[in-house]
C-alpha cells in the first residue's frame, strides 16, 4: 500500500515470467447506494433489502468475481450501521479504509504484518467491545473461520466479501475451509454452522462494464430436529400407538437420510435482476424469523420505519402491504 491507499502488486520474477508491477486497487470515493444502481429502474428494492441487512444486524456477504463492485458496495451500505455500532475490520492488506470513509464512527481496522497475524488482532477485538466484525476479503481458509468464529460469537454480526457465484458454492467452499483450518471432520454438521453464520447474499455482477447487485438471497440453516419417535417404547402417532417395530423403521430411516442427503440449509431470492430490462424484481420478504430478528435488533420507535419501507418494496412491485 503506498501512501493514497492504493494497492500495488509487484513481483520480480520470483514466479512470473517477466518483471511484473501494477496497481490494483485505487481508492475508491465513498458513494452512495444510489450511485450504484446507475441506469437500474426500481432499484430502491435492492436498497433496502441492504439497508435492513445492515442495520438490523443481519450478518452478510457480499459475493460476486473480480472487478464486480463487491468492496466498493460493503464500504456505501456501512453507513447503514447505527451511529453507535463499533466496527472492527481485519484484512490481511487494508483496502476497505473505513475510517476514512466514516471519520465520525467508532471503526478499528487491524491489517496482519510480519509479526502480529490477522488471528492476533482477532483475538485483540474481542478485547474493545466491538459491534460488527468485518472480514474485507474471504479469500483463504483461514479468513473462513476468522468470520464464522467472530459473526456468531464475538460479535453481534459480521460482514464480508467472497467470491462464491452461488449460495451452494458459497456453502460448501465455507465448509471445506473451515474443515481444513479447525479441523472438523462432519461435513454436514459444518455445513450447518456456516449457513446459520451468513444470512444474507449480496451477490453483484458485471456485464458489458455495467456494476450492478444480481441478486440478493436470504439463507437459513436447518437444524437438527427430533426423530419421529424419539421413545419407541412409547410411539404414538395422531392418537394411535405405533408397534415398536414400526417406530424403529421409520426412525431408522430417517437416520439413513440425515447421514446421505439431509439438506443443512435453504434459501430464497429476495430480489434479482432482470438484465434485459436492467430492472429489479422482488421476489419475496424477509422470512418471519428474520424479521424477527431485524425488529429485535432495532430500536422500538422504528419498526414503523422498516414496516414503511418494506411496504415501499411491496408498492413499487405491484403487491400488497406487509402490515
Amino acid at each position: 500500500m503506498d501512501e493514497r491507499h492504493e494497492r500495488i502488486a509487484a513481483e520480480n520474477k520470483m514466479a512470473e515470467e517477466r518483471h511484473y508491477s501494477g496497481i490494483y486497487k485505487k481508492p475508491v470515493p465513498l458513494i452512495s447506494p444510489e450511485e450504484c444502481y446507475i441506469n437500474t429502474n426500481n432499484n430502491i428494492i435492492p436498497i433496502l433489502f441492504s439497508k435492513w441487512t445492515v442495520y438490523g444486524f443481519l450478518s452478510f456477504l457480499v459475493t460476486g468475481d473480480q472487478g464486480c463492485g463487491k468492496s466498493t458496495y460493503l464500504k456505501s451500505i456501512a453507513r447503514f450501521y447505527p451511529p453507535s455500532a463499533a466496527l472492527r475490520v481485519s484484512e490481511l492488506q487494508p483496502e476497505l479504509n473505513l475510517r476514512f470513509a466514516y471519520p465520525n464512527r467508532n471503526i478499528l481496522a487491524f491489517a496482519e504484518t510480519g509479526s502480529v497475524s490477522v488471528q492476533d488482532g482477532l483475538d485483540f477485538q474481542k478485547k474493545t467491545s466491538g459491534t460488527v466484525n468485518i472480514i474485507g476479503e474471504i479469500a483463504t481458509a483461514p479468513a473462513a473461520s476468522w468470520y464464522s468464529q467472530t459473526c456468531k460469537v464475538a460479535s453481534r454480526s459480521g460482514a464480508g466479501t467472497h467470491h462464491a457465484k452461488t449460495v451452494p458454492d458459497l456453502i460448501t467452499a465455507f465448509a471445506m475451509n473451515m474443515m481444513s483450518v479447525a479441523g472438523y471432520n462432519n461435513e454436514k454438521s459444518v455445513e450447518v454452522m456456516v449457513a446459520d453464520a451468513i444470512d444474507v447474499d449480496i451477490h453483484m455482477a458485471r456485464d458489458r462494464g455495467d456494476r450492478f447487485c444480481e441478486r440478493i438471497t436470504e439463507i437459513s440453516a436447518i437444524k437438527q430436529e427430533a426423530y419421529p419417535f424419539p421413545d419407541i417404547t412409547r410411539a404414538k402417532f395422531e392418537n394411535a400407538v405405533v408397534e415398536p417395530e414400526k417406530a424403529a423403521l421409520v426412525n431408522e430411516q430417517e437416520y439413513y437420510k440425515r447421514v446421505t442427503d439431509r439438506a443443512t440449509f435453504s434459501y430464497h431470492n429476495l430480489c434479482e435482476f432482470d438484465r434485459k430490462t436492467k430492472t429489479y424484481e422482488f421476489v419475496s420478504m424477509f422470512s418471519d424469523e428474520f424479521i424477527k430478528r431485524i425488529l429485535a435488533n432495532i430500536p422500538a420507535d422504528e419498526e414503523k420505519l422498516f414496516v414503511q419501507d418494506m411496504n415501499a418494496i411491496l408498492k413499487v412491485a405491484g403487491k400488497g402491504k406487509l402490515l
